[in-house]
């Protein structure tokens, strides 16, 4: 038969194991996403508005994080919160930062971005990881414009192979599918590099943003046909 110091000893144990669990609900409440089922696509434009590139960041396990770009990727931490998400890149020669404000829904609200000194208009979205490529077998159709905002093209395309990781981009009637072997990100994100050349973007919503280099800066956000 247990005696009453006993009894008070299992009562103050049933009350801190109460106890931890609520504080370990609070802990996890305080993420509103599993931040690794999620990565960052966006875009930038220099205050002048005089081109608009892209950028991904990778959301990895234990609050790493890899900006991308359409030249070199850099290593940093990011800090979630259930309004915001920092990403920062400490190197001092590659110093950035990215600021997210976070709704209820889980949607990116607004984007802040820094690099070394030079601030950016930002554009940011919250994009789930697919469980497979979710660019193959799609067509993508818009208007590319080139640096100063001026329009290029407008009726390029950008079609996908339905199988591999090929692609091509041109206007309707010569766009080859077979055409460039591309890198795929987080099966939602491209990214092709042909020397000087680059490509680089990301799907989401019906729609694919892309930065492409090619001796100067082009930029556009198609529409899935």
């Amino acid at each position: 038969m247990r005696t009453n110091a006993q009894k008070l000893l299992v009562a103050l144990t049933v009350a801190l194991f109460a106890f931890s669990g609520c504080k370990k609900e609070k802990i996890t409440a305080e993420s509103p996403f599993v931040a690794t089922e999620h990565f960052i696509g966006g875009t930038i434009t220099p205050k002048n508005g005089s081109y608009t590139s892209v950028f991904l960041i990778k959301l990895l396990a234990d609050n790493k994080a890899v900006f991308m770009s359409s030249g070199k990727d850099f290593a940093g931490d990011y800090v979630l919160s259930k309004d915001s998400l920092i990403v920062t890149v400490s190197d001092p020669n590659n110093y950035r930062v990215a600021k997210f404000a976070i709704n209820q829904k889980h949607e990116l609200t607004s984007a802040y971005y820094k690099a070394l000194t030079l601030e950016y208009n930002a554009t940011g979205e919250l994009i789930t990881i697919g469980d497979k490529n979710q660019l193959a077998g799609k067509r993508f159709k818009g208007e590319e414009f080139k640096m100063g905002g001026t329009s290029y093209r407008k009726d390029l395309v950008y079609k996908f192979a339905a199988s591999g990781t090929t692609f091509g981009a041109d206007v309707e009637a010569n766009a080859d599918d077979k055409a460039n072997t591309y890198e795929l990100i987080n099966n939602n994100a491209f990214r092709f590099k042909d020397g000087a050349r680059v490509e680089f973007g990301f799907a989401s919503n019906k729609k694919l943003t892309v930065f492409r280099l090619s001796g100067l800066y082009y930029y556009g956000k198609y529409d899935q046909q």
